[in-house]
C-alpha cells in the first residue's frame, strides 16, 4: 500500500522490481482511475502497472505500460506463478 496526500496505490508487489496494482470495482475505467498509476510512476521512475478490474484484458502504453486486467484473469496468472 502506498499513498500520498490524495493519491494511493492498493498493492506494491516487491521483488526485484515494484510492480503497483490498483483494484477498481468498475467495468470501464476513467482517466481519473489511472492518475496513481502514472503519478506513482513518474515519481519513482517505474515502466509498468496492473489495474484489476471487472473489465476486459488490454494493455496501454505511454510514460507508463499498464496491463487492465480482469479480476479472474489476475488470479489465474497468480496460481499459474506458484
Amino acid at each position: 500500500y502506498w499513498r500520498d496526500k490524495e493519491k494511493e496505490i492498493d498493492f506494491l508487489h516487491i521483488n526485484n522490481d515494484i510492480l503497483p496494482i490498483e483494484v477498481k470495482e468498475a467495468k470501464k475505467l476513467r482517466t481519473d482511475d489511472l492518475k496513481p498509476l502514472l503519478f506513482f510512476s513518474k515519481e519513482y521512475n517505474i515502466p509498468k502497472g496492473i489495474v484489476v478490474y471487472n473489465g476486459e484484458y488490454e494493455v496501454s502504453s505511454g510514460t507508463m505500460k499498464i496491463r487492465k486486467m480482469p479480476f479472474w484473469k489476475f488470479c489465474i496468472e497468480q496460481q499459474e506463478k506458484e
